[in-house]
């Protein structure tokens, strides 16, 4: 996914022009700012053996790993994430966009690196009705009032008929909310309302 542009970077201005050209080649980009971390070399040799470009910036003491997405990758990738998680020192690009918590509201980040593991390009899209408190699971699947492109958020979504707000606003500040819009294949335009509330 060569040519992907810079979403935003909290780097700082002396590092951003020195990574900016793996962030626009590679998928998944790991950045360790002077890591202390008692895991250091596990992460370093996971990072050696695994990616398919390993640096260390002489300058700003970082060491970077760059992938690009292949399921050959992926679980290495999701190791690697594991172990980092919770570190003040890293910074992750996933796709040239900048993972700004990689402890808070990444959660969307397992399902993404998921969908490559499977063959359905609809890995994504889920159905639901309206509304969804008070429908089984079969009756929501076979009405499909509501197409969602994220089921992780769809789970987390609870429609309110009496909200002034139609239903894709209300999703759409829920993918807000829990960070699903920063994932690559978040697509809020393919969100589908067909019940008696969608005219709102």
């Amino acid at each position: 996914m060569s040519g992907k542009k810079i979403v935003s970077s909290n780097l700082p201005i002396e590092s951003k022009s020195g990574y900016s050209q793996y962030i626009s080649k590679y998928d998944v980009i790991f950045i360790l700012t002077k890591p202390k971390s008692k895991s250091l070399d596990k992460v370093k040799a996971i990072m050696k053996m695994t990616s398919d470009y390993f640096g260390f910036d002489e300058q700003n003491k970082n060491y970077f790993a760059c992938y690009n997405i292949s399921e050959k990758n992926i679980n290495a990738i999701q190791s690697l994430y594991q172990l980092i998680y919770g570190w003040k020192s890293v910074f992750m690009f996933v796709e040239g966009r900048e993972i700004l918590y990689v402890n808070r509201n990444t959660e969307w980040l397992h399902c993404y690196f998921d969908s490559f593991l499977s063959n359905d390009p609809d890995y994504c899209i889920d159905y639901t009705n309206d509304p969804i408190w008070d429908m089984t699971w079969e009756k929501r699947q076979k009405d499909k009032l509501i197409k969602s492109p994220c089921k992780r958020c769809l789970q987390r979504t609870f429609f309110d008929s009496r909200s002034p707000k139609s239903y894709k606003s209300q999703f759409n500040d829920q993918a807000i909310n829990l960070g699903y819009i920063s994932c690559p294949r978040f697509k809020m335009n393919s969100f589908e309302d067909k019940t008696k509330h969608a005219g709102k």
